[in-house]
């Protein structure tokens, strides 16, 4: 299934997403109303949805930096991978419950959207340096979005575990290459 047909599809959580504008703080306040069930693929949409905005925010940076532009469009690939996985895995629950959330789950994905939110007005906005997007792009893949995510969403199914897993061994993998072109923009 497509990433965007997925989200085009996904009728329940597009209404939610509309009566919240897209705010995040909104939309964690109805998980007190859901069931257990509802709140997992709740929070996991939610975090399917950070993932996508993470996607969009290294799309434009390819674009606005394009001496790194290599670099971002493998970050998209990646990303599009993860999307791709998770859209699957929502689409084939059903009603069953998958994981285990903490407290914190839905608010933690919540302020890494309105992060998140923040740096795409920002990129599209304001001129930035290479070296900031760099940055920025670094402390993303180190975030509880990317490398702890299973410390956000506790995997029950082995199926989300994996993703969950590949997700945390490919943040290890670009954190590295970050890490290089962060040293060499802050060189020059």
């Amino acid at each position: 299934m497509s990433i965007r047909r997925f989200i085009k599809m996904d009728f329940k959580f597009n209404k939610l997403l509309i009566l919240g504008r897209y705010n995040f703080f909104i939309l964690i306040k109805l998980l007190t109303f859901m069931s257990q069930a509802e709140k997992q693929q709740y929070v996991l949409r939610l975090f399917f949805l950070n993932k996508f905005k993470l996607k969009e925010l290294y799309e434009l940076y390819s674009l606005k930096f394009p001496q790194y532009g290599n670099l971002w469009r493998n970050l998209v690939k990646t990303k599009n991978g993860q999307l791709k996985a998770i859209a699957d895995f929502i689409a084939k629950l059903g009603g069953r419950e998958f994981c285990r959330l903490n407290d914190y789950s839905g608010q933690i994905i919540g302020y890494i959207g309105e992060f998140l939110d923040d740096q795409l007005k920002k990129v599209k906005s304001q001129r930035q340096l290479p070296k900031e997007a760099l940055g920025i792009t670094l402390s993303l893949e180190q975030s509880m979005l990317e490398k702890k995510s299973s410390e956000i969403i506790y995997p029950l199914n082995s199926r989300l575990e994996l993703i969950l897993n590949k997700i945390k061994w490919e943040a290890d993998r670009q954190q590295i290459i970050l890490t290089k072109a962060f040293e060499k923009a802050s060189r020059v």
